[in-house]
C-alpha cells in the first residue's frame, strides 16, 4: 500500500492543474479565433491595387490579341 500512494502522489504531484489547463486551452482558443477573424477580414480586401488589371505589363495579351484577333498564342498566323 505504501507503494501505491507513493505513485498516486507522486503522478498528482507532476500532473498540471484541471483549471490551469482549460483556461491555457481558452486562451488558445479566443486568440486562434481573434487571428482567424483578422484573416476572413482581410480577404473582403483587393489583392490587386486598383488599376492593375489596365497597366501594361499585366494586359499585354489582351491588348495584343485586340490588335490582331487572328494570331494564335505562339503568333503563328492560320493558313488560308
Amino acid at each position: 500500500m505504501f507503494i501505491h500512494e507513493f505513485l498516486r502522489g507522486f503522478i498528482r504531484a507532476n500532473m498540471e492543474d484541471n483549471k490551469e489547463r482549460r483556461a491555457s486551452f481558452r486562451k488558445h482558443v479566443t486568440e486562434t479565433k481573434a487571428l482567424s477573424d483578422k484573416i476572413k477580414a482581410n480577404w473582403v480586401q483587393p489583392t490587386k491595387p486598383y488599376g492593375f488589371w489596365q497597366s501594361g505589363p499585366a494586359n499585354v495579351k489582351y491588348t495584343s490579341h485586340l490588335k490582331e484577333p487572328h494570331t494564335f498564342d505562339r503568333g503563328l498566323k492560320p493558313s488560308s
